[in-house]
């Protein structure tokens, strides 16, 4: 049986073995324009998009602007340019990639450049023949679809580079940030044992099919909701049992593992169940994680039951990142028979979408 081998180091090579060590970083912005009704504004010579700011160190303001019927060399182009908005002391270089997305947000068109903004006075640069106009509209794979464009912009400011120097030999102490990961791991695997093999547990958690044993210290601590419980003359804190008939035994199970480890993995199946348990136990943390997962698979077809949910048990950041994927998607969303059923069920949830008249 074959091993992997070892990787071995080059003495006398690496940071151990150096006396100082450099380091850059980029952090790098992106931009996304949705521009509507490209019919209605195709005869207008120039269209522009709102000033956006991005930066690490100066966080500048930015314009994309576009042509859409330019004639060059015999031909009609979209031309596509970025603008520095404000007037710089010394010229930025900067390196800038714009797309043009499908339906599905990908990149089906892009170019990329790298100019130094406000050098001998000129802030805008671009692409005089970025695509040809009749490609936008091609048949075959039309970049105008519901008579709306997407273009992406993804910017980095060479001359704002953070740049670094340490000492070599502080490379082999892990930073702070790996050390809390690290803990943060042990912390985890050490409470999901004590959870799992039910060491000194002195409370039961009783669903309608099955049973949990729990640590009273470890419910009181992460949830106010429990502490209430088993804290004052309630008949939870008398039995040692705190029932839960309302949920299922896998979302029980789930917010259990949450509660003692900070995850679990029903949290990709269960999301908006262990939302909705989370909110009655008030569980702030396994609440955020079940609202960044339901962001992730937001689509048309459940977006409507989404909003319900976000707006019934307080989710302000679902809330708010569902309102803005439907107010990106409106002409499909409003057809979809979920739309129909929970606005007629729920008014009040789609009271912040504007809706047509």
């Amino acid at each position: 049986m074959s091993q992997t081998p070892t990787k071995r180091r080059c003495l006398g090579y690496g940071p151990e073995s150096v006396s100082l060590v450099g380091e850059t970083n980029v952090d790098p912005f992106s931009f996304l324009w949705t521009h509507r009704n490209c019919s209605t504004s195709a005869a207008c010579p120039v269209i522009e998009s709102p000033v956006f700011h991005g930066g690490t160190k100066s966080n500048h303001g930015w314009m994309l602007s576009i042509c859409p019927k330019r004639r060059l060399k015999g031909d009609e182009y979209c031309s596509v340019y970025l603008t520095l908005k404000e007037r710089v002391k010394e010229p930025l270089k900067t390196l800038f990639k714009i797309s043009i997305l499908d339906a599905n947000d990908r990149p089906v068109h892009q170019n990329e450049l790298c100019r130094e903004f406000g050098k001998k006075g000129m802030y805008i640069h671009g692409f005089d023949t970025f695509i040809l106009s009749s490609a936008l509209t091609d048949p075959a794979r039309p970049l105008i679809e519901n008579n709306t464009i997407k273009i992406q912009c993804s910017v980095i400011i060479v001359d704002e580079m953070e740049k670094k120097v340490s000492v070599g030999m502080s490379y082999c102490i892990p930073s702070d940030e790996k050390r809390n990961e690290e803990f943060k791991s042990r912390f985890a695997k050490d409470f999901g044992k004590m959870f799992n093999e039910s060491n000194g547990t002195d409370v039961i958690i009783s669903t309608s099919k099955t049973t949990f044993k729990a640590h009273t210290f470890i419910l009181k601590a992460r949830s106010p909701v429990f502490d209430r419980m088993l804290t004052v003359d309630m008949k939870e804190k008398e039995s040692n049992v705190v029932q839960i008939a309302d949920f299922d035994e896998d979302v029980v199970k789930g917010m259990l593992e949450h509660l003692y480890t900070g995850q679990t993995d029903f949290i990709s199946t269960l999301a908006p169940e262990l939302l909705q348990i989370a909110d009655k136990y008030d569980l702030a943390g396994l609440k955020q994680d079940c609202e960044y997962a339901m962001v992730k698979r937001l689509n048309i077809g459940d977006a409507a039951t989404v909003l319900v949910l976000a707006d019934t048990h307080n989710a302000p950041f679902l809330k708010e990142k569902t309102l803005a994927f439907i107010n990106l998607n409106k002409d499909e969303f409003l057809k979809t028979a979920a739309f129909q059923d929970e606005f007629i069920a729920h008014p009040v949830a789609f009271a912040d979408l504007h809706l047509p008249q």
